[in-house]
This record gives structure tokens, C-alpha cells and sequence, in this order.
């Protein structure tokens, strides 16, 4: 919360393919003018930006307009978005009903049109969904013996990313074969809500 612009290593920036955050950098002052700073730079120099909103009430008073009007402001810079089903309703305002194709195509592109290209959304055992202005796809949840669910999140999105990072520096998303994304982020969550922890549950490269 205290990390300030000025800490910024420009040189590390500046080798890097992905600049991924989410919204608790954006809940205190110091912390956000450095996020911002970043995404500025970020997208000026046409870095590829992952953004999971992550969204934590209490860090945010309990406001969820708050938190909603902070992560709306951003969604312009990012690239590729994942969030869960609830934070889908949070963030557009609205209770999900249904979950069916449609509907779910509908909310995400929604979404898209506030800034992110691709959207990876998460439901649990439900299953996992991809879409974009022209693709859609769902895969359902691992068939597994849930243990502890801390930290699945981030272990989908690692999965995703650490795809998507072979594909750098000329990244051409028509190139990216979406669903194998999609499937290997689902796996990796799967994997680390089998155990307990958030850093320990994450699976090795060897397992995956």
C-alpha cells in the first residue's frame, strides 16, 4: 500500500512481456497513483496488460460503488480481464439469474466494451468461460475433491498467463489458441483447490 511511483524499476519494466494487477493496488493513494502511473507507461509502450479485480470488500470500506467506479476507471488500459461470477455482477450492478450462453455473452461484452479484448471468467465447480468480441467458450469444472479454494483464483490466472507469455514479444491474439488457455487455467485452479494454502497449493510446472 505504501509503494510509491518513484520505487519503480523502469529497467525490469522494460523487459518485461505482461504487466498483470489487480484492484487492491487501487485501495489506497500511494499505491494507486503508482498503479496508474504504470498502466500509463504500460500502454504507451504497448505492453500487454492482465488485470483479475480481485475485489475484497472490506479493503474497500464495504462500498462497492466505490470499488466499482475505481475498476471501471481502468478498464480502458487492459488487454485480457478475469474476474468471478459474483464480481461479474458487482461490477456491472446486477444479479445473475441465469447462466446460460447468451446471458453470459451478453454481461462479458458488456464488459469488453469498457476496454478489456478478452475476458476469463470463473465459477468454481460450475466451470470456466473465454470470450471475446468473436469467441466463445465454456469448459466445465475438474472433477476433484475440493480441499481449500484460496488461492485458485490466482492459480487460474497463472495458468492462463504463463500460456499466453510463449507468444511474446509479437504477440498476435489470432495466433492464441484460446480454449487451450482457457482449459490450462481451469486445470491449474483445480490443482490448487485440491490443497490447502494459497502460495503451497500452486502447482509446479512438472505437474501441469
Amino acid at each position: 500500500m505504501l509503494f510509491a511511483k518513484e520505487e519503480i524499476d523502469f529497467d525490469y519494466l522494460s523487459s518485461t512481456k505482461i504487466f498483470h494487477f489487480g484492484s487492491l493496488s487501487l485501495t489506497a493513494e500511494t499505491i494507486k497513483e503508482a498503479t496508474y502511473y504504470l498502466l500509463e507507461k504500460c500502454h504507451n509502450n504497448d505492453l500487454f496488460i492482465s488485470f483479475d479485480p480481485n475485489i475484497r470488500l472490506p479493503l474497500w470500506e464495504n462500498n462497492i460503488s466505490k470499488a466499482r467506479n475505481e475498476i471501471i476507471k481502468v478498464l480502458p488500459f487492459v488487454s485480457l480481464m478475469k474476474l468471478s461470477l459474483t464480481e461479474l455482477e458487482q461490477i456491472l450492478d446486477f444479479d445473475l439469474v441465469s447462466l446460460e450462453d447468451e446471458t453470459i455473452k451478453k454481461k462479458c461484452r458488456e464488459l469488453i466494451k469498457l476496454g478489456p479484448d478478452h475476458i476469463f471468467l470463473t465459477g468454481g465447480e460450475t466451470g470456466v468461460w473465454f470470450i471475446s468480441k468473436s469467441e466463445y467458450y465454456f469448459v466445465e469444472g475438474e472433477d476433484i475433491a475440493v480441499k481449500d479454494t484460496t488461492g485458485a483464483g490466482d492459480s487460474f490466472m497463472a495458468g492462463v498467463l504463463s500460456y499466453l507469455i510463449d507468444f511474446f514479444p509479437d504477440f498476435n491474439p489470432k495466433s492464441v489458441d484460446w480454449l487451450k488457455a482457457l482449459k490450462r487455467g481451469n486445470r491449474f485452479g483445480a490443482l490448487a483447490s485440491s490443497r490447502y494454502g494459497a502460495i503451497p497449493s500452486l502447482p509446479s510446472k512438472d505437474e501441469v
